[in-house]
């Protein structure tokens, strides 16, 4: 008697691997699980194994695999030989087969989510390790089953269907995690195949010849579309929420509306990551805002609090702020009398500081040797240019912006750096964009092609400048949000809205919203007497993000037009070169 998909027991399976195949990669991690879909879901009564597998003499773990994964090369030290692994692997296909799992020649079950990516690197280890017989394992495949059980659901991968069912995944793919989020799923098909008929293992292989993968006209979410139209049509922020209520993502809209059903209008071009997410949401929550610039400050500080899992821009992450050395030559977490630039974020200035070190020894009349590449050129010794090349490169770039001052210090290149972003500016037409301002947290040398052949004196220049240029814009901006964390602001509200909106920054917190009386503008700031230095050292990751949000709300009012007041102290109101100074570096 055939046994039904509720009761007959499978093995599920996951691997984590270093590439895309056998021929370019080796399996990494592997796990698997016994289990049946009648019994309990939840990773408290799952009973998994799961080993990482040595990988062979000289291979490494790819930097990618290792981001994606958490595996690094030190976890392999506990590592099981290959073929150790496959021998447990194949002692539990043979007990389950013993216990009456499958039926003959066609192998034990092993569910997978995506069986065509572990199918290959199963079977390399079956015939490499296995002393005989046929392969033991009979796939069924949960992403096949997906594509025309849920064919209207935007995404069906592993993290979008976990989540739809209401298991969520950690941020590194692990073998463990994948088994026990697998056999959920599987729970899950089970029951809704059962309502469609197919109750045994002869039923679902039949229904999978016999049913077509297709894509639904009919998008199919979690979250009921009156949930979505019951949003105001107003500024505010919006928390898309999992099953169990977890955070998925959060963002801010001029209208909460408008901007939380576009995500659910059938579109083409939408990223993977965005149908990932949107699978996965089963109810939004929202908080309205006064204004669309109240709304994005909110949105800042929900980020840093809630850490949602698809908020890339504006999380914490590994991201810090740093102050440098008048010479660029050190980096230190907090100012002081050596470290007087910043707030910077760290990576960017972790990076070039070392480089734009030995650019300003070779200006102040160093030699310029081939080794200031390595210093200058944060690049492989293939991809650097030539000695000779960089030393014309340096000497063009001197010439060019020849200062009274000479290059006695730092501030030198921070002058030219400025000049040059203006004219950057100027030459666009116009402010920066949304693109700029996420650029500007970091710097890169920008290289021609062909592995170092490539490079001219006016290209190691112009890299040169580039670099320049990225860095005053950061120091600048940084001065900037010092200044505007003891700030009050008060703007024109939106066509057809009468009056004035006003917010209060102290010590980069805004400790005060409300509407301007009678149409007069904001007070003077009342932490207006804190030394630029005091403002420095309280500075946090949060207040920074939420000034360099507050910089790019300033921006956009000004490019609608509205008519704005920043006030810097008591008599301190900034006139418009002031403010279009401030506007042009964030």
């Amino acid at each position: 008697m055939t046994s039904s998909l509720e009761t007959v027991e499978v093995l599920v399976l996951d691997c984590q691997t270093t590439g895309a195949s056998p021929a370019h990669g080796h399996v990494l991690e592997i796990a698997w699980l016994r289990t049946r879909a009648s019994q309990p879901a939840g990773p408290k009564t799952a009973r998994v194994d799961s080993h990482l597998v040595a990988l062979p003499p000289h291979h490494d773990i790819p930097r990618r695999v290792s981001r994606l994964t958490g595996i690094v090369a030190q976890d392999l030290s506990e590592s099981m030989h290959p073929s150790d692994v496959w021998r447990r692997l194949e002692e539990e296909a043979e007990a389950l087969r013993r216990e009456g799992a499958g039926d003959g020649a066609a192998g034990v079950p092993a569910v997978m989510h995506f069986a065509r990516f572990e199918l290959p690197f199963l079977r390399e280890l079956h015939a490499r390790h296995a002393d005989r017989g046929a392969f033991p394992f009979e796939p069924v495949c949960t992403h096949e089953i997906a594509v025309r059980l849920l064919p209207g659901l935007p995404s069906k991968g592993l993290r979008a269907l976990a989540g739809y069912f209401g298991h969520r995944l950690p941020r590194h793919r692990r073998s463990m995690k994948h088994v026990v989020a697998t056999a959920q799923i599987w729970r899950h098909m089970v029951t809704m195949l059962g309502e469609r008929g197919v109750g045994t293992l002869d039923d679902l292989r039949r229904w999978l010849r016999e049913t077509p993968a297709r894509r639904s006209a009919k998008r199919v979410y979690a979250i009921s579309r009156q949930d979505r139209l019951d949003l105001p049509d107003a500024p505010g922020v919006y928390r898309m929420l999992d099953r169990g209520g977890a955070v998925l993502y959060v963002g801010m809209a001029s209208s909460l509306r408008r901007r939380v059903n576009s995500y659910f209008q059938k579109r083409s071009g939408v990223e993977a990551r965005t149908r990932e997410m949107i699978s996965q949401v089963w109810k939004v929550d929202a908080t309205a805002a006064s204004t669309t610039l109240e709304a994005a400050l909110l949105e800042a500080d929900e980020i840093k609090r809630l850490c949602p899992p698809y908020n890339i821009a504006l999380s914490g992450g590994e991201r810090r702020l740093a102050y440098a050395s008048e010479d660029f030559g050190s980096l230190a977490l907090l100012p002081d009398d050596r470290h007087t630039l910043g707030p910077v974020p760290s990576n960017s200035l972790a990076e070039h500081g070392r480089s734009l070190a030995a650019l300003l020894t070779c200006l102040e009349g160093a030699p310029v040797r081939g080794e200031l590449a390595g210093e200058l050129f944060r690049l492989p010794a293939h991809r650097r240019p030539p000695a000779p090349c960089l030393g014309e490169g340096v000497r063009l770039f001197a010439q060019r912006h020849a200062t009274p001052q000479g290059w006695t210090s730092g501030a030198a290149l921070l002058r030219v750096g400025g000049r040059l972003w203006r004219r950057r500016l100027e030459e666009s037409g116009g402010g920066a964009g949304e693109g700029d301002v996420e650029a500007a947290d970091g710097m890169r040398i920008e290289e021609p092609e062909g592995e170092g052949q490539g490079w001219t004196p006016e290209g190691v220049c112009g890299a040169i400048e580039g670099l320049v240029m990225a860095a005053a814009r950061l120091v600048r901006r940084g001065r900037w949000f010092c200044l505007l964390s003891e700030s009050a602001l008060s703007w024109k509200l939106a066509d057809g809205q009468e009056g004035r909106r006003m917010i209060i920054v102290e010590e980069g917190e805004v400790t005060r919203r409300a509407f301007a009386a009678d149409g007069r503008g904001a007070p003077g700031p009342p932490g207006h007497r804190r030394s630029f230095r005091e403002r420095q050292a309280s500075f946090t990751l949060a207040v920074y993000d939420r000034m360099r949000v507050l910089g790019s709300q300033l921006r956009r009012l000004a490019g609608e037009g509205r008519p704005l007041e920043l006030r810097l102290g008591p008599r301190s109101r900034a006139g418009a070169s002031q403010l279009g100074a401030f506007l042009r570096f964030v």
